[in-house]
């Protein structure tokens, strides 16, 4: 089935954009294919202004896969996705929301939860397996969701996505941060470091 071409950002709406972050991939690809049919018009936007820098280490999210050590304490640790609401299920603590905030962060809370129960001393770590994706869409060969690699910039994000089309407009590339406390499209080069569950958009141009 042929894409239908996605449209300015600004025209399909930052509500439906940022439900991308939040869906596996499947689901996500489907969105973007939904957003594709509905064939709204493009019309001019003012210049995006630059992105915030972004670097590691980066906020726990959900679709990260961990790995929690408790150090002799073997059976509390294990591997633990972040479910969709932020949160992890962990032995003896319950529900923890961990979304948000940077591993060591997590670590403490954890260690402080453990030490108010049964376990005395208690020393955590965590190892990230893998970060939510980061997702590539608009006029890319293959729009989708696709694994974060470390040092990740737009454009080794874009040749995930199997490069641009012909119609690409590179230099109207826009992305969304993932974490922003109000979430908005900012204007993104090829260089750009790019963080796990960021969202990239490629224009189309249009002479």
């Amino acid at each position: 089935m042929r894409l239908s071409r996605l449209r300015s950002p600004s025209r399909i709406g930052l509500r439906h954009i940022l439900r991308l972050r939040v869906l596996p991939a499947g689901r996500a690809v489907g969105l973007m294919l939904a957003l594709g049919l509905s064939g709204l018009a493009a019309c001019a936007s003012p210049p995006l202004p630059t992105a915030p820098a972004a670097s590691a280490p980066w906020p726990l999210g959900p679709g990260d896969r961990l790995r929690i050590i408790v150090f002799d304490q073997n059976p509390l640790g294990g591997e633990f996705v972040v479910a969709e609401d932020g949160a992890v299920s962990l032995p003896l603590i319950g529900r923890l929301k961990v979304a948000g905030i940077m591993p060591a962060e997590a670590e403490q809370m954890i260690t402080s939860r453990l030490a108010a129960g049964v376990v005395k001393n208690p020393k955590v770590n965590i190892d990230i397996i893998r970060y939510r994706p980061v997702y590539v869409y608009g006029e890319v060969t293959k729009p989708g969701a696709y694994d974060f690699i470390g040092n990740q910039t737009v454009i080794s994000a874009i040749t995930l996505a199997g490069g641009y089309t012909y119609r690409a407009q590179r230099d109207g590339m826009s992305i969304i941060r993932y974490g922003d406390p109000q979430p908005k499209q900012w204007a993104a080069g090829e260089t750009m470091p790019v963080g796990p569950g960021d969202i990239i958009y490629v224009p189309e141009r249009w002479f």
